[in-house]
């Protein structure tokens, strides 16, 4: 389908033919005219925050709970509940999401927790 002489075609799958460039721009200058303040692509609307947030990050409130197992050996069992997951094989996932948090704080997770696993052995954690 080609575009109506000096205008534009809807196809039917929704795509635009324009005549000419001008009519392709006072399209778009029409579409754009008729949307919504903050509709546009691209936009943003920032809104200051009316409350502050005092929010811990997940790697200080990790910190804080390994306090209490300070120079300890623990099982994976064990840190599976400390971090809040069902089981031993769910530390995997949560301790690399605490890598990350760990990482945006310019810390180090192993500066606070380490793994040693010796052949088929449950892993052991040492709280530092």
């Amino acid at each position: 389908m080609g575009a109506a002489k000096g205008g534009f075609t809807v196809n039917p799958d929704g795509s635009i033919n324009a005549a000419s460039v001008e009519d392709a721009l006072n399209l778009s200058e029409a579409i754009l005219a008729r949307q919504q303040p903050g509709q546009a692509r691209g936009k943003r609307i920032v809104r200051e925050r009316t409350t502050p947030v005092n929010r811990e990050s997940s790697a200080q409130k990790f910190i804080q709970t390994l306090e209490q197992y300070s120079g300890k050996e623990i099982g994976s069992e064990q840190l599976a509940k400390i971090v809040g997951v069902d089981s031993a094989a769910a530390v995997g996932p949560k301790i690399r999401h605490l890598r990350a948090a760990f990482e945006k704080e310019d810390l180090s997770l192993a500066d606070y927790l380490e793994s040693s696993k010796e052949g088929r052995a449950p892993t052991v954690w040492k709280v530092k």
